[in-house]
């Protein structure tokens, strides 16, 4: 016992230490340029001043509100799902009111209901029922990420470890629960602790009624005369029935253990109780040791950073990464906090403008979910590899900003704010948008080749079924216009040119040429809200794709090779 009280401090320490040491690195790494105009114990202590005046204020009855829809009802996951959220669920209320009813329940039950024992009903039938609703919920959260992988990288090591984890802690309580229900060595050791009597016919009799009503496996023959079942169970209404329910509630365990008859015997002699009780503590302690180091310290990102995310929409700080304000110690914090506060659901992915863009070029950073990771590593060790740094500034500049991610967060991640500080920190590093680097000599090319004066009149669009009736369709309502970012940066080329309703308004004329000369055809940040809003179902930005390519396809012979080789060498690609 001793040795088991010396794991669980042992547990319990780096449990603690490692909180100590991730809630640390928030102040001490830093993310874009305004890391470095605060020092650590700047950004400490601005973060608890800030924390202790939202406390101290009516704001945080807001928050508190928010904090019960976003965090206790997990509202945002079932805007993303309701498979997700039903799994997310499970797997959070079963671990809690295990929690609560299992493991310190002597601390939180007993001073509340004097007999509470972990042996009585109601509590036999609530531990099986929240450890099958984890069960569900694991088995449901492996089925949705087996389904997200064969779109992107879903699960990573620290994924497997916790599935592996938490089913070795429920796999080994479950199996435990079951051997010690035919356990007749627990029976023996209850009879000699708690029985006020020696007599070897009333323990017999007592025996001959647990082996019919808790299915406890003794060893020979026991008496199977009404009379001593019936005397057998007065013995156990006088001397047991005050800690011990039939384990028949146990609707997880009982069965189990039934199925356990036969090597009974055996499990018996070797006293599989006490080694399966060591490997079910065992599992518990290195659970709570794994928690800083695992998907487990979401436990406390989370809730924290949903806060500090809240506390900055209530007070406006959120802007000041958004909107060029100038930001504060406060800022850099969040950043470091909200990569910590990452799952890894994938739902940003999933609902990302340019998640196609992903499946062509297969750049993972492209995907908000994966490009979190490349980021943090970044933050951590900003001394990176070109490769490296070539592949996030390609997929960061990918990004539109539709904001997309940010909305459907369920962890409250400003993810907005992260691709833009981002963006900073790469271009201070001398990693600029690729791209832009990448379509300079096209658009050049663009208003002095003489072949592209003969793409007037061409089918530009392709010659697919339902393309030309495309153009047809479009009503000209302007629904596109409005709500392009593109346009509502309001940048100094002419209105035609900078609009998605006039470059559809020239292909419907057959001004095929005006139209890819538009600078909007090659602005376009393919957010696809043009598409999507379109009362007409026109493929706006699909027929930008397709324009852009046949330019392209038909320049691209034309650029010197020392402009493809230096666009290589810059990380871009013409291809």
């Amino acid at each position: 016992m001793m040795i088991f009280t010396g794991t669980f401090y042992i547990a319990a320490l780096i449990c603690l230490l490692g909180i100590f040491w991730r809630t640390g690195l928030w102040f001490m790494n830093g993310l874009g340029p305004e890391a470095l105009h605060f020092s650590h114990g700047k950004r400490l202590a601005s973060a608890v001043g800030s924390m202790i005046r939202v406390v101290f204020s009516f704001r945080i009855l807001k928050i508190m509100r928010g904090l019960i829809r976003d965090i206790v009802f997990q509202l945002p996951l079932l805007k993303a799902g309701f498979a997700r959220w039903l799994a997310h669920m499970c797997i959070f209320y079963g671990f809690l009111f295990l929690l609560i009813f299992h493991a310190l329940g002597d601390q939180l039950i007993l001073p509340f209901y004097p007999d509470y024992a972990s042996t009585l009903n109601p509590f036999f039938f609530l531990r099986n029922f929240f450890g099958a609703l984890v069960i569900f919920g694991i088995l449901m959260a492996v089925a949705n990420r087996m389904q997200r992988s064969k779109k992107f990288h879903a699960t990573h090591g620290t994924d497997v470890a916790a599935f592996i984890i938490i089913g070795v802690i429920l796999g080994s309580g479950f199996l435990l629960e079951a051997v010690q229900i035919i356990s007749a060595p627990m029976f023996d050791q209850m009879v000699e602790d708690y029985m006020g009597s020696d007599d070897p016919g009333e323990i017999e009799q007592l025996k001959t009624f647990w082996a019919d009503q808790f299915n406890v496996v003794f060893p020979g023959t026991l008496s199977s005369l009404d009379a001593d079942l019936n005397a057998g169970q007065d013995l156990h209404e006088a001397y047991c029935a005050a800690c011990h329910s039939s384990p028949r509630a146990a609707f997880v365990s009982y069965p189990v253990s039934r199925m356990l008859r036969s090597p009974a015997p055996w499990l018996n002699y070797h006293r599989a109780d006490i080694w399966l009780w060591y490997v079910h503590f065992l599992a518990c302690f290195a659970g709570l040791a794994m928690l800083p180091f695992s998907k487990f310290f979401h436990l406390i990102s989370i809730p924290i950073n949903w806060m500090v995310s809240a506390a900055a929409e209530v007070k406006g700080a959120h802007r000041t990464a958004s909107e060029g304000v100038e930001p504060g110690p406060n800022t850099a914090t969040r950043y470091i906090l909200g990569l910590d506060a990452c799952t890894h659901c994938g739902i940003c992915s999933v609902n990302c403008s340019v998640e196609p863009m992903y499946r062509v070029i297969g750049n993972t950073a492209i995907l908000p979910s994966e490009k979190l990771g490349f980021i943090k590593k970044m933050a951590e060790h900003p001394l990176q590899d070109n490769d490296f740094l070539n592949t996030l500034a390609r997929g960061s500049f990918i990004c539109t900003e539709c904001h997309r991610c940010t909305a459907v967060c369920p962890s409250g991640i400003i993810l907005a704010d992260l691709w833009k500080t981002t963006k900073k920190a790469l271009e201070e590093k001398g990693y600029g948008n690729v791209h832009s680097r990448m379509l300079a000599p096209m658009v050049d090319k663009v208003s002095h080749n003489p072949a592209f004066i003969e793409l007037r009149g061409k089918t530009l669009i392709g010659k697919g079924p339902g393309m030309e009736k495309d153009l047809a369709d479009c009503i000209q309502c302007s629904i596109c216009s409005n709500v392009c970012p593109v346009v509502t940066t309001g940048t100094d080329i002419p209105l035609q040119s900078q609009t998605p309703q006039q470059v559809l308004n020239l292909l419907r004329m057959g001004l095929m040429d005006l139209a890819a000369r538009s600078d909007m055809v090659w602005n376009c940040t393919t957010c696809y809200k043009c598409q999507e809003y379109c009362p007409q179902n026109i493929r706006i930005t699909d027929i930008f794709y397709e324009l852009r390519n046949r330019v392209t396809s038909t320049l691209y012979e034309e650029i010197p090779k020392s402009s493809q080789s230096a666009a290589h060498r810059k990380g871009g690609d013409v291809s």
